[in-house]
């Protein structure tokens, strides 16, 4: 089950990408013709998405380009705004959506073609507990774990692209944002999934929001990583039960409604 969505700005395609993503969906996403291009080379999805207008071109032009590729010949595409056009859909592998449909009823007409059930249960809801115990970590580590394994510069590595990294090799332990002044903010993973943050006073999704927010602000950002043995020698806190795929993407998703700012 996987999908190429290609799209910039369209805030019906933001909600079709996270509803895809909680129904078990492997999604992509690119702004511009070229991009899809290059990474459809490589790819076979189930279905590629495009938006009417990308960054570089129209979308009409970018899958009549894609559609006379043999090795694409079985690949759905579907456009989302060209409910209007004459000259598309092409083939009965195409289809024209129009992009006033909710994002509900848009899903519901292109999950079969990712093979996946058109009608699931969200699971979305989280309790961000309002007591932390009295388990308030000391933030001298224990000589055992002083060595930090990882550090550096947000700048040079990338936020997202250190939290991906912790993710996929499964580490467990402390990463602190330094934002100058003595401001850390602090999230703690276990096996890759980050299961509490702390910043100044927040706790949970709301901590992790503000700290990947102001790292935006703060391109200086330093980060320290501490490596631990177990969920225990954390301290035990659990303030985030969604994935850590599932509020990245959330998050990147505000963070690029909000770049795109009011239309």
């Amino acid at each position: 089950m996987s999908m190429l969505l290609v799209y910039s700005k369209e805030p019906v395609l933001h909600d079709l990408e996270l509803t895809a993503h909680d129904a078990g969906v492997t999604v992509e996403r690119v702004s511009s013709g070229e991009h899809a291009e290059r990474r459809l080379q490589a790819w076979r999805p189930s279905l590629v998405v495009c938006a009417d207008a990308l960054d570089d071109m129209p979308g009409a032009d970018l899958l009549s380009r894609l559609r006379r590729q043999p090795a694409l010949r079985d690949t759905t595409f579907a456009l989302v705004g060209a409910a209007s056009r004459a000259d598309w859909p092409a083939s009965d592998r195409d289809l024209a959506l129009d992009p006033r449909l909710p994002p509900t009823e848009l899903w519901r007409r292109l999950a079969r073609y990712t093979g996946a059930h058109a009608d699931f249960e969200l699971d979305i809801e989280i309790e961000v507990p309002l007591e932390l115990v009295e388990a308030t970590r000391s933030r001298e580590p224990e000589a055992a774990r002083t060595t930090a394994v990882m550090r550096g510069s947000i700048k040079a590595f990338g936020l997202f692209e250190l939290l991906g990294s912790i993710q996929q090799t499964r580490k467990t332990g402390q990463l602190s944002l330094h934002f100058g002044d003595d401001f850390d903010a602090d999230l703690f993973f276990v096996r890759g999934d980050v299961t509490h943050a702390e910043y100044l006073g927040m706790y949970g999704e709301e901590a992790l929001l503000r700290a990947i927010a102001l790292t935006g602000e703060v391109p200086d950002t330093e980060f320290t990583f501490q490596a631990a043995m177990s969920d225990a020698e954390l301290g035990g806190v659990r303030t985030i039960t969604r994935s850590t795929e599932r509020v990245l993407l959330e998050l990147a998703v505000q963070i690029d409604h909000a770049h795109a700012g009011p239309h």
